[in-house]
């Protein structure tokens, strides 16, 4: 009574997108120096507290949200210089990203929004939406779980790969947390349509055998 297919069978992916880097390149101030390490950077970066954009001015080996100034380049000179710079995730300076002045640039890595049918009733469906909605990256983990009679059986998955080109997410059931891959499973897009049924006696969502997600929701999906 307690066997049940894998958990994994009830995510939904939603949308297949690579996030925008929270540093993009405004200007740059030379200060009458040749030394581009005394050049001054304006940078737009995003502020969790304001929760919005504000201006900051760092230097060639400053940090700033999580990532660091390797270097800057100019092409031309005078008002028609258009300055580039070089910048790393902290402490990972073989993954570098060249910023031009005034265009954000994206992400390389691969971010999926994902929903679990912790209910698959039609009149439950914005609850779903707004409670189990995810957001992970590639190789990201995170766990599932299912309330049955006998307590909560608890799943463990990683985001193995994601191509928003061909709209294929495939996730892997590990054998614990942190542990190795047992099982893949291909997620189908989300379809409001088909993926929520009519109303059955006796099925409510959170209550009995309903499922749930382990963490709350990062971000919530609206029909």
């Amino acid at each position: 009574p307690d066997a049940l297919p894998p958990l994994a069978n009830l995510l939904r992916f939603a949308k297949i997108f690579r996030r925008p880097l929270p540093v993009v390149l405004r200007s740059v101030d030379e200060g009458r120096s040749g030394d581009k390490a005394k050049w001054d950077v304006s940078v737009s970066v995003w502020d969790n507290t304001r929760r919005r954009n504000v201006t900051r001015t760092i230097r060639i080996g400053d940090k700033i949200n999580d990532y660091e100034l390797l270097d800057i380049s100019r092409e031309g000179a005078g008002e028609a210089a258009v300055y580039q710079i070089t910048i790393c995730p902290a402490g990972q300076k073989d993954d570098v990203y060249r910023l031009t002045q005034g265009k954000p640039e994206l992400s390389k890595t691969t971010t999926v929004q994902m929903v679990f049918l912790a209910s698959r009733q039609r009149e439950q469906a914005r609850a779903v939406f707004q409670r189990f909605a995810m957001v992970r990256n590639v190789g990201d983990e995170f766990p599932l779980n299912k309330r049955k009679s006998t307590g909560v059986i608890v799943e463990y998955y990683r985001l193995k790969s994601a191509d928003e080109a061909t709209k294929s997410v495939v996730v892997e059931k590990l054998d614990q947390a942190k542990g190795k891959p047992v099982a893949e499973i291909t997620l189908p897009p989300l379809n409001p349509t088909t993926d929520f049924i009519s109303p059955a006696a006796g099925n409510v969502m959170g209550g009995g055998d309903g499922a749930m997600m382990i963490e709350g929701p990062e971000e919530g999906i609206l029909p």
